[in-house]
């Protein structure tokens, strides 16, 4: 794929000097405040993209969500719309994972596949656990059978569809793994307080939360030697990710009587 010029500014500014020290990302200890032992030491080049992902997070962890779910300015209501779309987003990233092992070829990484064949191991259950969730929380299965993704949450996909696609098997698991297993660090301990603070069901959240820790260290050995292009693919993958992801985020937040007059308008 040949990276397009962009003329709009990302919608996630860096973070403020107020929030400087705001869960501080890649280096953060684990849930249980040990130092993570999964974690190899990194040099070089992959050394460079994982303080790109980490100052992309802390760019991402100044979006209005993290601030709204610390505060409990969120009402059960928007809670619950918000885990409907991790609810359909979690049956997109189980194909992803999917598809990038029934793709593999012989010419590829054989290490990349062993990843994600561990990924998607740990990965499988994810979708029911969301269903439970929702129907816990009062989601008839009716409703369930109505769900859809909304139009961010599925440009996501689109976007981790084709990179899985088009990209190499070492660019895709910087997509999959390092990117969006970090996102769900946060995320998802954002998103259990938020929940808690409702009397809400939030096992499937506290799990991916703590899962996602280790997930996301997950193929790092493979970022110790880099070809430059591949390098310049990867880089361009993480800032683009993570701008998808404020997109993202700003339309969960959306009531969905808002998004639809917004669509119509547009």
């Amino acid at each position: 794929m040949q990276s397009q010029a962009r003329s709009a500014p990302s919608p996630l500014q860096g973070p403020s000097k107020q929030k400087k020290n705001i869960d501080a990302t890649f280096d953060r200890m684990p849930l249980d405040g040990r130092p993570s032992s999964r974690r190899p030491r990194m040099a070089g080049k992959g050394a460079a993209l994982m303080e790109l992902i980490r100052t992309e997070n802390e760019a991402l962890l100044t979006h209005r969500y993290f601030d709204l779910c610390r505060s409990g300015a969120l009402d059960r209501g928007q809670a619950l719309e918000i885990v409907k779309q991790l609810f359909c987003f979690s049956v997109c990233f189980e194909r992803l994972l999917t598809l990038r092992i029934a793709r593999h070829s012989a010419w590829m990484d054989p290490r990349t596949l062993r990843v994600a064949r561990e990924h998607l191991r740990e990965e499988l259950g994810h979708v029911d656990m969301f269903r439970k969730c929702l129907r816990e929380n009062g989601v008839s299965s009716e409703e369930l059978a109505r769900l859809s993704p909304k139009m961010f949450t599925t440009a996501l996909f689109g976007y981790l569809l084709a990179t899985v696609l088009h990209e190499t098997d070492l660019v895709a698991n910087v997509a999959m793994i390092s990117v969006m297993e970090r996102i769900g660090v946060h995320f998802f301990r954002a998103t259990s307080v938020m929940l808690k603070r409702h009397d809400m069901q939030t096992d499937a959240v506290d799990q991916h939360a703590e899962e996602d820790e280790g997930h996301a260290t997950m193929g790092l050995e493979l970022l110790t030697s880099l070809e430059r292009r591949t390098l310049m693919d990867c880089r361009r993958v993480i800032t683009d990710l993570y701008r998808l992801m404020g997109h993202v985020l700003d339309e969960w937040l959306t009531p969905e009587r808002q998004s639809n007059e917004r669509l119509a308008a547009a």
